[in-house]
């Protein structure tokens, strides 16, 4: 059981409260919760992949959401005195041909009008956070904060790396264009120039040159 009957129940709902396992849940409430229960179960163990040999389950009633990610409840919620620890190790260690209720572990109904509501006593153990509190993993932020600074951090380098590359572009085109002619002369001067540079360095200008000086 986890956040997804709050579509039913109410996200708000103080029944919902994970530290409270139900405590607060009317009778009516338990009622819905146990149906919920019911169809779900019907629901997974109605498909041939649930009985099929070497497969297993461990499907606990305490609310949450991914008890395995969580040392605590992957080590103390129990079915059977066995913990989803010790469960999922004797299936991981099997040799797969196992028939799949020797690895499965289905959950009980909650009791209403009772206290406690909860049939499944180790969810006591490990209690969850409340559902309306926000996880601030650091410095006081959400997790959604993060991931937008993350964001923000990756753009912001990727524009001053392209900023920077164009610079050096621009600044090396530049250069070039500089050492291929003097920097105050124009076209039309540097046209002149060369011609003039040309017709100096001609063998028969040369030689037209030596005959006029010897006559």
């Amino acid at each position: 059981m986890d956040w997804a009957t709050g579509s039913q129940l109410g996200s708000r709902s103080s029944c919902l409260d994970p530290r409270l396992q139900f405590k607060n849940c009317n009778e009516s409430q338990v009622y819905d919760l146990n149906l919920w229960y019911d169809t779900f179960v019907h629901e997974l163990t109605a498909r041939s992949t649930f009985s099929r040999k070497g497969n297993g389950a461990f499907i606990e009633s305490c609310l949450e959401h991914v008890a395995a990610e969580n040392s605590g409840p992957f080590n103390n919620y129990r079915i059977n005195e066995t913990s989803i620890n010790e469960a999922l190790t004797a299936w991981w260690n099997s040799d797969g041909n196992n028939p799949a209720e020797m690895h499965t572990y289905k959950p009980c109904r909650l009791v209403p009008g009772i206290d406690p509501v909860q049939c499944m006593n180790s969810c006591f153990t490990s209690p969850q956070p409340s559902s309306n509190s926000s996880q601030k993993p650091y410095m006081g932020l959400s997790m959604g904060t993060f991931i937008i600074m993350g964001c923000i951090i990756v753009v912001s380098i990727v524009l001053i790396f392209m900023a920077t590359w164009k610079l050096l572009f621009v600044r090396r085109r530049k250069d070039t264009r500089k050492s291929s002619h003097v920097p105050w002369e124009t076209s039309a001067v540097r046209h002149r120039r060369l011609e003039d540079e040309e017709y100096s360095e001609h063998p028969f200008h040369h030689g037209s040159h030596t005959e006029l000086a010897s006559m």
